[in-house]
């Protein structure tokens, strides 16, 4: 989600990236990191370093980023009207860096300004590297779509590659009819074995309250050619923007060699417009057959994470984020009161900090923080580390265990950015260690991290 502009919005980029919603998609870490060693202690264990960073790759106004199938894949907007949003692609990223380091690092324009396509592209999903399961090629999903004016209505546009570098074409999945879309997870929505797309879209007037749908895009009969817009099908009203799926549907790495769930599913969102945190079942039907509102009081909700490999919590947890303009915002952990994550309608909530200020409270739509990202930071981890982009506060934040007897997180370290974090992208080194992209949108760059 960007609630902003260049041109006096307030920008707030989800990192798409999934970790543990998407059973480990990614994890991730970001900000301008010194390479002091942390001496917290999690769960038993030392807490790893601070990451070090590692250069600096520039691109004008970076929003979302993704590692796909060995590119780096870079979105890039502005609230002018009128102006086009744009996609970016770094080829080969590790054959770049190698050669040039990442300040040397060059982008191609997968989808220009100059295409006018694009209105605000958001979150990226890499499409599954299992050809049986879709017959779209190689290549990866962008919700697009924001609030600012002439850039509501949009789509999820399918980015196909398979004929990259040399060609890159993009197909619309959904009809342009006046909503706007962030997120998109690949779920078999009908046993038929193909990879359908789960999206939540959203639409606001100028003057009164937004509204938003859960929407499964239905892949075309297996014998029947590729055919774009797909068939749409309206799970649920609420779903605005960030949803997680469970089962979760990733990789650690973040490749698109993904297993695709199929129904029954669940699905956690986050209602912003709707003020609430929800659960929808899905059965084998692709039909919602129930519905259960989690908490629903604690103004906008922003980002929910599906945590199921803490050792502590067997039967995994929620992480979640509001959305606070004028008051500070809140982090929350939400534990199944009865049975496991795959069955509970109850929770017992936590706060585990309270403390998010906005500072960026004269831009309309401004709030924080922003999106979760729990994570492995080495191989050597037992226990999860997770960052928030503070959004509107203009920094970054770790909480990690700070003591083996607590079962929650404390705050170890805030690192100031003075600008808005976009978004981020993480993956796992063949050493096993992480590392981690940050984009920072106003001042051009693509903070990377390591841990070593």
């Amino acid at each position: 989600v960007i609630y902003a502009s260049y041109t006096g919005w307030h920008i707030n980029t989800h990192c798409t990236i999934h970790y543990l919603s998407r059973m480990m998609r990614t994890g991730n870490l970001g900000g301008y990191f010194s390479a002091a060693l942390v001496a917290c202690l999690v769960v038993g264990t030392v807490a790893a370093p601070w990451p070090k960073q590692v250069g600096v790759a520039a691109l004008k106004h970076p929003s979302f980023v993704e590692f796909v199938d060995g590119d780096l894949v870079v979105t890039s907007f502005t609230g002018v009207p009128g102006v086009a949003g744009s996609l970016w692609i770094a080829y080969d990223i590790d054959s770049q860096v190698a050669a040039k380091g990442w300040e040397g690092v060059t982008f191609s324009a997968a989808v220009p300004e100059s295409a006018g396509a694009l209105k605000w592209p958001n979150g990226l999903t890499a499409v599954p590297e299992n050809q049986a399961a879709t017959k779209l090629g190689k290549g990866f999903l962008v919700g697009d779509g924001f609030l600012p004016p002439g850039k509501g209505n949009s789509s999820v546009f399918f980015v196909n590659t398979t004929a990259k570098p040399d060609s890159i074409t993009y197909h619309a999945l959904a009809p342009n009819d006046g909503w706007f879309y962030h997120e998109t997870e690949f779920v078999d929505m009908n046993g038929d074995g193909l990879a359908d797309v789960v999206t939540a879209r959203a639409q606001k007037p100028t003057f009164g309250a937004g509204k938003g749908q859960l929407l499964w895009l239905e892949h075309p009969p297996a014998n029947q050619p590729m055919t774009f817009p797909w068939k749409e099908h309206v799970l649920a009203e609420g779903p605005d923007v960030a949803f997680a799926v469970l089962p979760a549907t990733a990789s650690p790495d973040n490749s698109s060699a993904r297993t695709i769930p199929s129904v029954p599913v669940r699905v956690f969102a986050a209602e912003l417009f709707g003020k609430q945190l929800t659960v929808f079942d899905i059965d084998k039907s692709g039909a919602v057959s129930d519905k259960t509102v989690i908490m629903s009081n604690a103004g906008e909700m922003y980002d929910v994470k599906v945590v199921l490999n803490d050792p502590s919590f067997p039967d995994g947890y929620l992480l979640a984020t509001n959305y606070e303009h004028i008051n500070d915002g809140s982090l929350f952990k939400l534990v199944p009161s009865t049975g496991s994550l795959f069955t509970a309608t109850t929770f017992n909530i936590s706060t585990i900090y309270n403390k998010f200020e906005n500072k960026q409270k004269l831009a309309p739509g401004s709030g924080a923080p922003g999106f979760i990202f729990p994570h492995m930071p080495t191989p050597n981890d037992s226990d999860l580390n997770v960052f928030i982009c503070g959004d509107g506060s203009e920094a970054l934040y770790l909480f990690n265990r700070t003591t083996t007897a607590s079962d929650s997180f404390d705050l170890a370290h805030t690192e100031p950015f003075s600008a808005t974090v976009g978004s981020m992208a993480l993956r796992t080194l063949p050493s096993g260690f992480t590392q981690a992209i940050v984009s920072i949108y106003e001042k051009g760059e693509l903070v990377v991290y390591q841990y070593e």
